[in-house]
């Protein structure tokens, strides 16, 4: 996979790959959530998977686009503040989200959570097809980690890594 970051997105790190490592074995229509440089949807879209990527960032919504295109692989990238304008439900939807409560240095919205996982975690469900997947990373770092953990009834964590200074986390919710 060929992959080109622009300035002020997300390089792709290990929650990244972790969260890659959970997905493998996922088909279908998919959502990346947060998609940065497409690197999640564009691995999906590698193996044959129909893929839309949002995000709240235009820069990387056009990065994504970048891609895809680098990748000779379809995949529809657009401008979404978490749900808003997603339209219709999902197999499979992913997202590699924030991990900071409070605003960076350099308002990064790639690391502020300013809420986004606790909404993700209620409103997921509402965009998942019957026996849809949804996937969230979490790390141990978040200043709300244990209110997430806490609002994740019928979640389960499916991939962890121990790193120097957290757990980061993907957890799995199936919808019945």
């Amino acid at each position: 996979m060929k992959l080109v970051v622009f300035d002020d997105v997300y390089v792709p790190a290990e929650d990244s790959h972790l969260l890659s490592r959970a997905l493998d074995k996922e088909s279908g229509s998919f959502l990346d959530v947060g998609c940065g440089s497409g690197f999640i949807g564009i691995r999906q879209a590698l193996k044959g998977n129909s893929v839309d990527c949002i995000y709240i960032s235009l820069i990387a919504v056009k990065n994504a686009c970048w891609n895809g295109l680098l990748n000779n692989v379809d995949i529809r990238a657009y401008y979404s503040d978490l749900f808003s304008n997603v339209r219709g439900g999902y197999d499979v939807i992913a997202f590699n989200s924030p991990y900071l409560s409070r605003e960076t240095e350099k308002g990064d919205v790639a690391t502020e959570d300013n809420g986004v996982v606790g909404r993700f975690i209620e409103e997921c469900g509402n965009y998942l097809n019957k026996g849809g997947r949804a996937y969230i990373v979490v790390s141990t770092e978040n200043e709300n980690y244990e209110k997430y953990i806490g609002m994740m009834d019928g979640w389960e964590v499916v991939g962890k890594k121990e790193l120097f200074f957290e757990r980061v986390e993907v957890w799995r919710k199936i919808k019945g």
